[in-house]
């Protein structure tokens, strides 16, 4: 489901926390110890509008839960493919686009730096 006009194309439901699918990043320091850390990625509980359940792993997680066990959450989700269907939160819907954004504005900062300077 892509994010544009995810809010008219998509129907809203309430969802609930009801795990975390975790997965291990391992890397190496500057000392060339090799660490091992998180990510947490929320499972979620919703009933559609049509009164079916369905659960899905968010694509986006976090180095620590940003949810609790338990927790209630809205949830965005198409009626073709309810598996599909994302947490209602910034990230989740936006995450990458805003990442983008920050890799660009950055870059167009340092061009933009280096042109001055040089001129």
């Amino acid at each position: 489901m892509a994010n544009k006009g995810i809010h008219c194309s998509a129907s809203l439901a309430s969802g609930q926390i009801i795990g975390f699918d975790q997965k291990e990043v391992s890397h190496t320091s500057n000392s060339s110890q090799r660490n091992t850390s998180y990510i947490y990625y929320p499972r979620v509980l919703f009933i559609t509008n049509e009164k079916t359940t369905h659960t899905f792993t968010a694509k986006s997680g976090s180095s620590s839960p940003g949810y609790e066990y338990g927790e209630q959450v809205e949830v965005y989700y198409s009626l073709e493919r309810p598996q599909n269907a994302k947490i209602n939160g910034f990230f989740s819907l936006w995450g990458t686009a805003f990442l983008f954004f920050m890799l660009g504005a950055t870059f167009s900062s340092i061009s933009g730096a280096i042109f001055y300077f040089l001129s």
